[in-house]
């Protein structure tokens, strides 16, 4: 149990008797001003963790220095001996910042393509951003918020490997057959491959 933590139980189980009142208004005090001037590493995290454990995300810099609940980040460097990332790093590796806070993850936004991608029939990445709906992101988007280098990969990533296209394969396949004219065969096979260098 944290101090925080005990002074609010504390005010919880005294609040009941009139004679407390006076007790009770000195913690309130304490809950709502700075527990201390004096920070030490000890002090520190658990002030931060408290932050953490009530909204769910590493407190900004900004916060830190509003809070009476916290040190100043300033202070917080000082008795850590390292900085504000550092300290995060170090002791809250997988506590998100506030603005990753709430966002889906990477494979939550696979979850959700793969639901939007059968809804559309399994469209090619043309036919994905003529039909979406409106105000949803387009193909780059998706791929981008699913941490996917490409279209070829978000399908991959989403298990739609069937769906890929070949782009090792010719579009079409030109026939030229001769037939009368004033051409020569090797005015024509000449033609053949301008027309498939056109269509390449």
């Amino acid at each position: 149990m944290t101090r925080k933590q005990a002074a609010l139980k504390a005010i919880e189980l005294l609040s009941g008797s009139e004679e407390n009142k006076e007790i009770c208004e000195g913690l309130s005090k304490i809950v709502n001003g700075r527990l201390t001037e004096i920070w030490n590493q000890e002090l520190v995290l658990e002030s931060i963790q408290d932050f953490i454990t009530e909204n769910g995300y590493y407190p900004t810099v900004k916060q830190m220095d509003a809070s009476p609940m916290m040190p100043a980040h300033a202070s917080a460097y000082i008795a850590m001996g390292m900085g504000y990332r550092a300290v995060k790093e170090t002791y809250f590796p997988d506590v998100p910042h506030k603005e990753e806070y709430g966002k889906p993850t990477a494979e939550e936004w696979i979850e959700q393509f793969q639901e939007l991608f059968m809804e559309l029939g399994k469209p090619t990445e043309r036919e994905f951003n003529e039909k979406r709906p409106e105000g949803t992101a387009c193909a780059s988007t998706w791929a981008r918020r699913a941490k996917c280098k490409n279209w070829n990969d978000l399908l991959v990533k989403s298990g739609f490997e069937d769906c890929l296209r070949n782009i090792h394969a010719p579009r079409c396949q030109l026939e030229v057959t001769t037939t009368e004219s004033d051409l020569t065969e090797a005015e024509y096979l000449k033609m053949e491959e301008n027309l498939k260098l056109l269509l390449a």
